[in-house]
């Protein structure tokens, strides 16, 4: 009779475990469903406070999307991310379609003094590889210093895409970036940075040697030219 009592206590015991380990899983699940869904509802209201802004810029392409948005007033940071544009041409359409946006509307409030980001990536199978960045930010990879432009003068151009892209195919664009970044760009035909007249910087992220840094240089003695690393 006692061996029974102590079979019954193991089970009842091994049973409260199980349904502990259940009401875990279920709160964890439950917990993840409700995150999702906040940052669904995140991410629509703010689709909606930037619905004139992105109209703009929507009017100007026909394969256009928005991936992600992100806001934050407490700090005056904006950020945003398109699929779609794929050439350094349509990078620097987006960009001076935006400037021209908010140059027309002094009121919007992305004009106080708020630091915007927008990026482009495209979908490479299951991965997504970043092409290129337009930013107001004087000084993108360094976080503490919050420098900016008085508009969105500044462009990453990125060869994390099947190395598609070329100094020459900046000309006839791009004439007034202030700062541009280059990250694993042949520097070929730097000519073409001449032709840029308000150009003050250039950054080098990855894939330059010291010697290729000074040769830009020399090349480019009227810019400052520098090696910087991106924050992971």
């Amino acid at each position: 009779m006692e061996t029974v009592m102590i079979n019954t206590d193991a089970f009842s015991a091994n049973r409260i475990a199980r349904n502990n380990k259940l009401l875990l899983i279920c709160f964890l699940l439950l917990s993840l469903l409700l995150s999702s869904c906040e940052s669904r509802w995140q991410y629509n209201a703010n689709l909606f406070r930037i619905r004139d802004f992105s109209s703009a810029v929507a009017d100007e392409f026909d394969e256009l999307s928005i991936t992600a948005v992100a806001i934050d007033d407490e700090e005056k940071i904006f950020s945003m991310t398109y699929t779609g544009p794929e050439t350094i041409a349509e990078f620097d359409q987006i960009r001076e379609t935006i400037n021209d946006y908010l140059a027309g509307n002094p009121d919007y409030f992305l004009n106080d003094n708020y630091s915007i980001t927008v990026s482009f990536y495209v979908y490479t199978g299951r991965l997504t590889s970043g092409n290129g960045m337009i930013t107001n930010r004087k000084f993108p990879y360094d976080e503490k210093n919050d420098e900016l432009y008085e508009n969105l003068a500044f462009m990453e151009i990125s060869n994390g895409y099947e190395g598609c892209y070329e100094i020459p195919q900046i000309e006839g664009h791009c004439t007034t970036l202030k700062g541009i970044a280059l990250n694993g760009v042949p520097l070929d035909d730097v000519e073409v940075l001449k032709n840029l007249p308000e150009l003050e910087s250039v950054d080098l992220i990855s894939g330059y040697s010291n010697s290729e840094r000074s040769q830009l240089q020399l090349a480019l003695p009227e810019c400052k030219v520098t090696s910087v690393r991106q924050s992971t």
